[in-house]
Protein backbone atom coordinates (compact mmCIF):
# COMPACT_ATOMS: atom_id res chain seq x y z
CA UNK A 1 0.00 0.00 0.00
CA UNK A 2 1.34 3.60 -0.43
CA UNK A 3 2.87 5.58 2.36
CA UNK A 4 0.30 8.71 2.01
CA UNK A 5 -3.37 7.08 1.31
CA UNK A 6 -7.35 8.05 2.39
CA UNK A 7 -10.48 5.82 2.81
CA UNK A 8 -13.64 5.53 4.12
CA UNK A 9 -14.43 5.63 7.94
CA UNK A 10 -16.86 2.85 9.21
CA UNK A 11 -19.25 5.71 9.79
CA UNK A 12 -18.46 7.25 6.17
CA UNK A 13 -18.90 3.53 4.15
CA UNK A 14 -22.23 2.71 6.59
CA UNK A 15 -23.54 6.59 5.63
CA UNK A 16 -22.75 5.62 1.66
CA UNK A 17 -24.42 2.61 1.98
CA UNK A 18 -27.77 4.35 3.24
CA UNK A 19 -27.55 6.75 0.94
CA UNK A 20 -27.11 4.60 -1.94
CA UNK A 21 -30.35 2.28 -0.97
CA UNK A 22 -32.63 5.29 0.39
CA UNK A 23 -31.62 7.50 -2.86
CA UNK A 24 -30.98 10.61 -0.42
CA UNK A 25 -27.64 12.20 -0.46
CA UNK A 26 -25.85 12.76 2.34
CA UNK A 27 -23.60 15.94 2.48
CA UNK A 28 -19.58 17.15 2.94
CA UNK A 29 -19.50 19.96 5.03
CA UNK A 30 -15.62 20.49 6.76
CA UNK A 31 -12.64 19.26 6.14
CA UNK A 32 -10.05 19.52 9.17
CA UNK A 33 -6.06 19.38 9.08
CA UNK A 34 -4.00 17.89 12.15
CA UNK A 35 -0.34 17.67 13.01
CA UNK A 36 -0.63 14.08 13.35
CA UNK A 37 0.86 14.58 17.34
CA UNK A 38 4.37 14.99 15.51
CA UNK A 39 4.56 12.62 12.91
CA UNK A 40 2.84 10.75 10.31
CA UNK A 41 -0.25 8.88 11.60
CA UNK A 42 -1.14 5.36 10.40
CA UNK A 43 -4.78 6.07 9.34
CA UNK A 44 -7.89 3.36 10.23
CA UNK A 45 -11.22 3.07 8.98
CA UNK A 46 -12.68 2.78 12.47
CA UNK A 47 -10.96 6.14 13.11
CA UNK A 48 -13.82 9.17 14.13
CA UNK A 49 -11.49 11.89 15.20
CA UNK A 50 -7.95 12.86 13.85
CA UNK A 51 -5.03 12.31 16.20
CA UNK A 52 -4.55 15.68 16.71
CA UNK A 53 -6.52 18.35 14.53
CA UNK A 54 -5.28 22.18 14.28
CA UNK A 55 -7.60 23.35 11.86
CA UNK A 56 -11.14 22.58 10.63
CA UNK A 57 -13.57 24.92 8.28
CA UNK A 58 -15.66 24.55 5.76
CA UNK A 59 -14.70 23.14 2.08
CA UNK A 60 -14.61 24.83 -0.99
CA UNK A 61 -15.90 22.67 -3.30
CA UNK A 62 -16.63 19.02 -3.98
CA UNK A 63 -16.01 17.54 -7.87
CA UNK A 64 -16.07 14.41 -9.48
CA UNK A 65 -12.46 13.36 -10.62
CA UNK A 66 -12.38 14.10 -14.60
CA UNK A 67 -10.29 10.62 -15.31
CA UNK A 68 -11.59 9.27 -12.58
CA UNK A 69 -15.51 9.02 -12.49
CA UNK A 70 -15.91 7.54 -8.87
CA UNK A 71 -13.38 9.29 -7.23
CA UNK A 72 -14.48 12.59 -5.46
CA UNK A 73 -12.01 16.12 -4.91
CA UNK A 74 -12.70 17.56 -2.17
CA UNK A 75 -10.75 21.39 -1.90
CA UNK A 76 -10.49 23.20 0.94
CA UNK A 77 -7.72 26.79 0.79
CA UNK A 78 -5.73 27.67 3.60
CA UNK A 79 -5.31 31.43 3.74
CA UNK A 80 -2.56 33.48 4.80
CA UNK A 81 -3.17 34.15 8.02
CA UNK A 82 -3.88 30.76 9.23
CA UNK A 83 -0.65 28.54 10.16
CA UNK A 84 2.13 27.77 12.41
CA UNK A 85 2.01 24.11 12.27
CA UNK A 86 2.64 20.86 9.98
CA UNK A 87 -0.12 18.80 8.15
CA UNK A 88 0.38 15.37 8.29
CA UNK A 89 -3.02 14.33 8.18
CA UNK A 90 -6.48 15.64 6.89
CA UNK A 91 -10.35 14.19 7.64
CA UNK A 92 -13.43 14.79 6.02
CA UNK A 93 -16.64 15.35 8.20
CA UNK A 94 -20.77 15.72 6.87
CA UNK A 95 -22.97 17.56 7.92
CA UNK A 96 -23.61 15.74 11.08
CA UNK A 97 -20.37 16.53 12.47
CA UNK A 98 -19.18 12.63 11.92
CA UNK A 99 -15.70 11.86 10.73
CA UNK A 100 -16.29 10.04 7.15
CA UNK A 101 -13.24 9.69 5.63
CA UNK A 102 -9.23 10.08 6.45
CA UNK A 103 -6.17 10.09 4.61
CA UNK A 104 -2.64 10.95 6.19
CA UNK A 105 -0.52 13.55 4.17
CA UNK A 106 3.05 14.04 3.44
CA UNK A 107 4.76 16.38 6.45
CA UNK A 108 4.02 20.18 4.64
CA UNK A 109 4.88 23.31 7.53
CA UNK A 110 2.23 26.06 6.66
CA UNK A 111 3.55 29.24 7.91
CA UNK A 112 1.60 32.52 9.33
CA UNK A 113 2.36 35.99 7.99
CA UNK A 114 2.97 36.49 11.73
CA UNK A 115 6.53 34.40 11.66
CA UNK A 116 7.08 36.85 8.78
CA UNK A 117 6.44 34.98 5.75
CA UNK A 118 3.23 32.73 4.49
CA UNK A 119 1.53 32.10 1.66
CA UNK A 120 -2.11 30.64 0.58
CA UNK A 121 -2.10 26.78 0.40
CA UNK A 122 -4.48 24.55 -1.22
CA UNK A 123 -5.58 20.86 0.51
CA UNK A 124 -7.32 18.47 -1.87
CA UNK A 125 -8.83 15.22 -0.40
CA UNK A 126 -9.43 12.56 -3.31
CA UNK A 127 -12.48 9.89 -1.77
CA UNK A 128 -13.34 6.71 -3.81
CA UNK A 129 -16.89 5.96 -4.05
CA UNK A 130 -18.86 3.52 -5.65
CA UNK A 131 -21.55 6.42 -6.52
CA UNK A 132 -20.23 10.13 -6.52
CA UNK A 133 -24.08 11.06 -6.81
CA UNK A 134 -24.58 9.70 -3.25
CA UNK A 135 -22.38 12.43 -2.04
CA UNK A 136 -23.04 16.64 -2.25
CA UNK A 137 -21.06 20.11 -0.60
CA UNK A 138 -23.10 22.04 1.54
CA UNK A 139 -21.27 25.42 2.62
CA UNK A 140 -21.53 28.75 3.37
CA UNK A 141 -20.60 30.69 0.62
CA UNK A 142 -19.77 33.72 2.18
CA UNK A 143 -16.84 31.99 4.14
CA UNK A 144 -15.21 30.32 1.40
CA UNK A 145 -12.62 31.10 -0.33
CA UNK A 146 -12.05 30.21 -4.10
CA UNK A 147 -8.56 28.86 -5.65
CA UNK A 148 -7.73 30.47 -8.37
CA UNK A 149 -7.75 27.37 -10.90
CA UNK A 150 -11.79 28.04 -9.63
CA UNK A 151 -11.95 31.24 -10.62
CA UNK A 152 -9.78 31.07 -14.08
CA UNK A 153 -12.63 28.57 -15.37
CA UNK A 154 -15.44 30.86 -13.79
CA UNK A 155 -13.93 33.76 -15.83
CA UNK A 156 -13.61 31.03 -18.70
CA UNK A 157 -17.50 30.03 -18.83
CA UNK A 158 -18.56 33.54 -18.89
CA UNK A 159 -16.20 34.87 -21.93
CA UNK A 160 -17.72 31.93 -23.32
CA UNK A 161 -21.24 32.47 -23.02
CA UNK A 162 -23.57 35.27 -24.24
CA UNK A 163 -24.92 36.75 -21.27
CA UNK A 164 -23.14 39.72 -21.34
CA UNK A 165 -24.35 43.37 -20.69
CA UNK A 166 -25.75 45.09 -23.52
CA UNK A 167 -23.98 49.04 -24.71
CA UNK A 168 -25.92 52.15 -24.07
CA UNK A 169 -25.28 55.87 -24.39
CA UNK A 170 -23.60 55.94 -21.23
CA UNK A 171 -22.05 52.79 -20.28
CA UNK A 172 -19.96 49.65 -22.51
CA UNK A 173 -21.25 46.36 -23.03
CA UNK A 174 -21.56 44.16 -26.10
CA UNK A 175 -23.35 45.23 -29.07
CA UNK A 176 -25.62 43.17 -32.02
CA UNK A 177 -24.91 44.26 -35.15
CA UNK A 178 -27.64 45.63 -37.48
CA UNK A 179 -28.64 43.99 -41.52
CA UNK A 180 -28.57 46.58 -44.33
CA UNK A 181 -32.68 46.63 -44.30
CA UNK A 182 -32.50 47.79 -40.77
CA UNK A 183 -29.97 50.51 -41.92
CA UNK A 184 -31.44 51.64 -44.85
CA UNK A 185 -35.19 52.32 -42.86
CA UNK A 186 -33.18 53.03 -39.45
CA UNK A 187 -35.67 51.10 -37.57
CA UNK A 188 -33.46 49.95 -34.72
CA UNK A 189 -32.22 52.23 -32.51
CA UNK A 190 -29.55 49.57 -30.66
CA UNK A 191 -28.02 47.50 -33.12
CA UNK A 192 -24.53 49.10 -35.05
CA UNK A 193 -23.32 49.51 -38.14
CA UNK A 194 -20.55 47.53 -40.31
CA UNK A 195 -18.64 49.16 -43.52
CA UNK A 196 -20.63 46.68 -45.71
CA UNK A 197 -24.19 47.90 -43.94
CA UNK A 198 -23.30 51.44 -43.95
CA UNK A 199 -22.74 50.91 -47.54
CA UNK A 200 -25.87 49.70 -48.41
CA UNK A 201 -27.51 53.17 -46.41
CA UNK A 202 -25.53 55.29 -48.67
CA UNK A 203 -25.91 53.06 -51.94
CA UNK A 204 -28.84 55.70 -53.34
CA UNK A 205 -26.62 58.66 -51.98
CA UNK A 206 -23.06 56.86 -54.15
CA UNK A 207 -25.74 57.10 -56.97
CA UNK A 208 -26.76 60.59 -56.85
CA UNK A 209 -24.04 63.09 -59.29
CA UNK A 210 -25.33 66.41 -57.79
CA UNK A 211 -24.85 65.79 -54.69
CA UNK A 212 -21.31 65.20 -55.43
CA UNK A 213 -20.10 68.44 -56.49
CA UNK A 214 -18.23 71.10 -55.04
CA UNK A 215 -21.10 73.74 -54.82
CA UNK A 216 -23.98 71.69 -53.67
CA UNK A 217 -21.95 71.46 -49.89
CA UNK A 218 -21.20 75.07 -49.72
CA UNK A 219 -19.32 78.10 -51.61
CA UNK A 220 -15.44 77.91 -53.15
CA UNK A 221 -14.34 80.33 -50.25
CA UNK A 222 -15.84 78.04 -47.63
CA UNK A 223 -14.52 75.11 -48.71
CA UNK A 224 -10.67 76.49 -49.27
CA UNK A 225 -10.65 76.20 -45.47
CA UNK A 226 -9.36 72.45 -46.44
CA UNK A 227 -6.91 73.89 -48.34
CA UNK A 228 -6.60 73.99 -52.35
CA UNK A 229 -6.93 70.80 -52.86
CA UNK A 230 -10.24 69.90 -51.43
CA UNK A 231 -12.97 70.51 -54.32
CA UNK A 232 -15.52 67.81 -53.65
CA UNK A 233 -17.54 65.96 -50.55
CA UNK A 234 -14.82 62.99 -50.73
CA UNK A 235 -11.83 65.34 -50.43
CA UNK A 236 -14.47 67.30 -47.39
CA UNK A 237 -15.20 63.96 -45.54
CA UNK A 238 -11.26 62.78 -45.86
CA UNK A 239 -9.91 66.03 -44.21
CA UNK A 240 -12.73 66.11 -41.64
CA UNK A 241 -12.18 62.51 -40.77
CA UNK A 242 -8.02 63.37 -40.65
CA UNK A 243 -8.96 66.32 -38.42
CA UNK A 244 -9.09 64.11 -35.20
CA UNK A 245 -5.42 63.01 -35.43
CA UNK A 246 -4.09 66.83 -36.25
CA UNK A 247 -2.40 68.43 -33.42
CA UNK A 248 -1.19 65.08 -31.11
CA UNK A 249 1.77 65.14 -29.35
CA UNK A 250 4.13 62.25 -30.15
CA UNK A 251 5.71 60.27 -27.07
CA UNK A 252 8.57 62.01 -27.52
CA UNK A 253 7.26 65.58 -27.30
CA UNK A 254 5.53 64.29 -24.05
CA UNK A 255 8.63 63.13 -22.54
CA UNK A 256 10.73 66.37 -23.42
CA UNK A 257 7.92 68.46 -22.71
CA UNK A 258 8.01 70.20 -26.51
CA UNK A 259 5.41 71.67 -28.60
CA UNK A 260 1.75 73.04 -27.83
CA UNK A 261 0.27 70.12 -29.52
CA UNK A 262 -2.69 68.22 -27.75
CA UNK A 263 -1.25 64.91 -25.45
CA UNK A 264 -3.39 62.08 -25.10
CA UNK A 265 -4.38 59.90 -22.06
CA UNK A 266 -1.79 56.84 -23.40
CA UNK A 267 1.14 59.34 -23.94
CA UNK A 268 0.17 60.95 -20.32
CA UNK A 269 0.59 57.38 -18.50
CA UNK A 270 3.64 56.42 -20.51
CA UNK A 271 5.25 59.70 -19.47
CA UNK A 272 4.34 59.24 -15.86
CA UNK A 273 6.77 56.69 -15.74
CA UNK A 274 9.48 58.96 -15.82
CA UNK A 275 8.70 59.43 -12.08
CA UNK A 276 9.80 56.94 -9.21
CA UNK A 277 7.34 54.41 -8.26
CA UNK A 278 8.06 51.88 -4.97
CA UNK A 279 6.67 49.76 -2.71
CA UNK A 280 9.08 49.15 0.45
CA UNK A 281 8.71 46.15 3.18
CA UNK A 282 10.11 42.85 3.61
CA UNK A 283 8.89 42.30 0.03
CA UNK A 284 8.98 45.25 -2.70
CA UNK A 285 10.49 47.70 -5.39
CA UNK A 286 11.58 50.46 -6.34
CA UNK A 287 11.68 51.05 -10.30
CA UNK A 288 13.66 53.84 -11.17
CA UNK A 289 12.84 57.01 -13.73
CA UNK A 290 13.40 56.51 -17.63
CA UNK A 291 15.64 59.36 -17.62
CA UNK A 292 17.85 57.50 -14.90
CA UNK A 293 17.68 53.97 -17.01
CA UNK A 294 14.51 52.37 -15.90
CA UNK A 295 15.94 50.35 -13.92
CA UNK A 296 13.39 47.94 -11.11
CA UNK A 297 14.97 46.57 -8.39
CA UNK A 298 13.25 44.36 -6.63
CA UNK A 299 13.69 41.72 -3.13
CA UNK A 300 11.59 38.99 -0.86
CA UNK A 301 11.89 36.66 1.26
CA UNK A 302 10.18 33.46 1.64
CA UNK A 303 10.68 30.79 4.71
CA UNK A 304 11.31 26.98 3.19
CA UNK A 305 12.14 23.45 4.48
CA UNK A 306 16.12 22.94 4.34
CA UNK A 307 17.28 20.03 2.33
CA UNK A 308 17.95 16.65 4.53
CA UNK A 309 20.87 14.93 5.50
CA UNK A 310 22.63 13.30 7.96
CA UNK A 311 26.11 14.72 7.36
CA UNK A 312 26.85 11.47 5.22
CA UNK A 313 28.85 11.49 1.80
CA UNK A 314 26.49 11.17 -1.21
CA UNK A 315 28.16 10.67 -4.61
CA UNK A 316 24.91 11.64 -6.30
CA UNK A 317 25.74 14.80 -5.91
CA UNK A 318 29.36 15.07 -6.27
CA UNK A 319 29.53 16.43 -2.82
CA UNK A 320 29.10 15.55 0.64
CA UNK A 321 25.13 17.02 1.24
CA UNK A 322 21.79 17.17 -0.78
CA UNK A 323 19.97 20.39 -1.85
CA UNK A 324 16.36 21.29 -2.30
CA UNK A 325 14.90 23.19 -5.03
CA UNK A 326 12.97 26.31 -5.30
CA UNK A 327 11.03 29.07 -7.19
CA UNK A 328 9.56 32.52 -6.11
CA UNK A 329 7.98 35.43 -7.99
CA UNK A 330 8.99 39.08 -8.33
CA UNK A 331 6.61 41.31 -6.66
CA UNK A 332 6.00 42.55 -10.14
CA UNK A 333 7.04 41.65 -13.77
CA UNK A 334 10.42 43.33 -14.98
CA UNK A 335 8.57 44.73 -18.41
CA UNK A 336 11.33 43.64 -20.68
CA UNK A 337 14.16 41.92 -18.59
CA UNK A 338 15.41 40.67 -15.29
CA UNK A 339 19.29 41.22 -15.98
CA UNK A 340 20.70 39.61 -12.32
CA UNK A 341 18.83 37.37 -9.36
CA UNK A 342 20.70 36.49 -6.42
CA UNK A 343 19.19 34.39 -3.64
CA UNK A 344 20.28 34.53 -0.67
CA UNK A 345 19.79 31.18 2.39
CA UNK A 346 20.13 33.06 5.87
CA UNK A 347 18.97 31.47 9.62
CA UNK A 348 15.24 32.23 11.06
CA UNK A 349 15.35 34.70 14.06
CA UNK A 350 15.07 32.35 16.88
CA UNK A 351 15.00 29.64 14.53
CA UNK A 352 17.24 26.86 13.59
CA UNK A 353 21.15 27.80 12.38
CA UNK A 354 19.48 26.48 8.66
CA UNK A 355 20.44 29.29 6.31
CA UNK A 356 24.24 29.52 7.47
CA UNK A 357 24.80 26.02 6.14
CA UNK A 358 23.33 26.74 2.71
CA UNK A 359 24.32 28.26 -0.49
CA UNK A 360 21.36 29.58 -3.26
CA UNK A 361 22.21 29.10 -6.91
CA UNK A 362 20.07 30.23 -9.36
CA UNK A 363 18.87 28.04 -12.44
CA UNK A 364 16.36 30.08 -14.49
CA UNK A 365 15.76 33.56 -14.32
CA UNK A 366 12.48 35.23 -15.80
CA UNK A 367 10.77 38.38 -15.86
CA UNK A 368 8.01 37.09 -13.55
CA UNK A 369 10.05 34.66 -11.70
CA UNK A 370 13.42 33.06 -10.35
CA UNK A 371 14.24 29.49 -9.70
CA UNK A 372 16.95 27.18 -8.25
CA UNK A 373 18.37 25.29 -5.12
CA UNK A 374 19.74 25.49 -1.82
CA UNK A 375 22.40 23.35 -1.72
CA UNK A 376 23.71 22.06 1.79
CA UNK A 377 27.42 22.58 2.38
CA UNK A 378 27.74 21.82 5.79
CA UNK A 379 25.33 20.74 8.64
CA UNK A 380 22.48 18.23 8.50
CA UNK A 381 18.70 18.38 8.76
CA UNK A 382 16.53 15.80 9.43
CA UNK A 383 13.39 17.17 7.75
CA UNK A 384 11.98 19.33 11.02
CA UNK A 385 14.64 22.84 9.76
CA UNK A 386 13.40 25.66 7.88
CA UNK A 387 15.19 28.69 6.36
CA UNK A 388 14.77 31.92 5.01
CA UNK A 389 15.36 32.46 1.57
CA UNK A 390 16.02 36.47 0.77
CA UNK A 391 16.16 37.09 -2.65
CA UNK A 392 17.35 40.32 -4.55
CA UNK A 393 16.84 40.90 -8.29
CA UNK A 394 17.69 43.54 -11.23
CA UNK A 395 16.10 44.48 -14.14
CA UNK A 396 13.90 46.42 -16.76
Amino acid sequence: MSQFYTLLTDIGQAKLANAMAVGEPFSISELAVGDGGGSVPAIDASATALVNEVRRAQVNRVETDADNPNWLVVEQVLPPSVGGWYIREVGVFDEDGDLIAIGNYPETYKPQLSEGSSRTQTVRFVMMVSDTSAVTLKVDPGVVLATREYVDDSIRDHAESRNHPEATTTALGFVELANGTEAKNRSDKKRVLTPDTGGQMLAGHEKATEAHKADQIGLTSTLSVFGSAVTTVHGVLAALGNSSKAGIATQQEVNDGSGDNVVTASKLGAWARLGFESSFGETGYLALPTWLGGFIFQWGQVSLSGPTSDGSANSEYDHKHTYTSWSINWPISFPKACYFGLPIPRDITDGPSEGAELVGTVAELGKTAMSGKSVRVSGTNQGTEHYMLTYFGVGR
